[in-house]
């Protein structure tokens, strides 16, 4: 473990917060679950009456956790789950249960595991330590279902936070999780007050280039690039005789369609350059379709995506934004979706403009990250053009120019791909 990882194991275990919540604030790729895990591992040796909650808002998240306690202890422990849940990860089949338990079975665990929502099924008076994992994420109604004499919230609160779909709960804040709100409102948790909140610093999961700037936009310069070095992250899958950076643009003359019930966007046009850098990569040696995750920004260009992909049964995960918060892949392809045609002034960029959106958009990858866009419309967007004068500043930047109009160019990419 590093040092922060370290210091704020040390913080939980000796309680160093007292009554408040204590915060351990973990960017992407910097060891946030392991280092929860280890903290739960000391609870348990510090003292035989330490009992814990581990929680979150999603199964996944919890699983998670769980997965990774079955690889470094032997201490028995319980992941709860809905009675309604079909399907379980096969690993924890043998630590899993559904249904009602009394607080006399329980309370012989000294770990349990389970979603937020179905804490309040169970008497759980007994817990001594709460630790609520993705807790950005989660509503601040949800975090205080739990009740315990320590609480530990462990998330990114530059990241998306709650699913709120009420426009009024939003206006009166129910959007900002309890992790945010302490942090930005609470003077316990000003920065390097390590009795309180601890920051993980060493990213282990994207090469220098990927996470420099969300970095300097979003985490003040503060996160150190640790990941190993990967052969692909400076392969230029383009142009072999160029030497490249982890991080591309692609600029394309497109324009949105708006579809379906509730509207949506598409656009066609980036979906022919998604499936060109698809084809590419697949060519490229020691990329697998596993290797490749694609985000869209619009559930309708997540759709048109899946289906080219599904046609040709290619092993790849598409999904929003969104949906791909707290996964990573080697390469990301991220189709913005959002232009309209030759037009500079009055763009309507809607919510891909999002600052906590466009940081989870970007943290994705390991490797290489590979946005295609409009780069007349993203250019009227203070993050998308910090990102599009990057790439153009590590000569990384592709397609339409500003004297270009992009026709040829696309005749000849339709005209190359191999998976029509």
């Amino acid at each position: 473990m590093n040092s922060e990882q370290r210091t704020a194991v040390e913080c939980i275990v000796a309680g160093t917060s007292g009554a408040a919540p204590f915060l351990l604030h973990g960017p992407p790729g910097t060891g946030k679950t392991v280092t929860i895990v280890e903290a739960i591992l000391q609870l348990v040796k510090k003292n035989p009456s330490n009992r814990i909650l581990v929680c979150a808002h999603s199964n996944t998240a919890v699983d998670n956790v769980a997965c990774l306690l079955l690889k470094y202890t032997k201490t028995s422990f319980l992941r709860l789950n809905s009675a309604s849940r079909k399907s379980p990860p096969k690993c924890l089949e043998e630590v899993g249960i559904s249904g009602k338990l009394g607080a006399e079975v329980l309370i012989s665990y000294r770990i349990l595991l389970c979603t937020l929502n179905l804490v309040s099924n169970y008497n759980l008076s007994f817990i001594t330590h709460t630790i609520i994992d993705e807790a950005a994420q989660a509503s601040e109604p949800s975090c205080l279902i739990p009740k315990s004499q320590n609480l530990i919230l462990s998330g990114d609160f530059k990241q998306l936070g709650p699913v709120i779909i009420s426009d009024d709960a939003k206006q009166y804040g129910l959007g900002v999780s309890l992790m945010e709100r302490l942090k930005n409102t609470c003077p316990l948790y000003a920065k390097n007050n390590k009795k309180y909140i601890v920051m993980l610093k060493k990213n282990y999961r994207s090469d220098a280039d990927i996470i420099k700037l969300p970095n300097l936009l979003f985490y003040d310069g503060e996160l150190e690039a640790r990941a190993e070095t990967d052969l692909i992250s400076r392969t230029n899958i383009l142009y072999k005789d160029k030497p490249c950076r982890a991080i591309v643009f692609h600029g394309v003359l497109s324009t949105e369609k708006k579809v379906g019930d509730p509207p949506s966007f598409c656009n066609r046009d980036e979906l022919i350059y998604i499936k060109k850098y698809v084809t590419k990569l697949l060519n490229t040696h020691g990329v697998k379709e596993e290797d490749i995750g694609i985000i869209a920004t619009y559930s309708s260009q997540v759709v048109l995506i899946k289906e080219w992909v599904q046609k040709h049964h290619l092993n790849i995960d598409v999904e929003t934004v969104d949906a791909f918060q707290g996964q990573e892949k080697r390469v990301i392809l991220i189709s913005t979706v959002r232009g309209q045609g030759k037009q500079r002034t009055n763009v309507k960029l809607g919510f891909i403009t999002d600052e906590k959106r466009f940081n989870v958009a970007l943290t994705r990858a390991k490797a290489k990250v590979v946005v295609i866009g409009n780069p007349l419309s993203l250019s009227t967007d203070p993050l998308w053009n910090k990102y599009i004068t990057t790439c153009r500043k590590y000569g990384t930047y592709y397609g339409l120019t500003e004297t270009s109009s992009d026709e040829d160019e696309l005749a000849a990419v339709i005209k190359k791909i191999s998976l029509k």
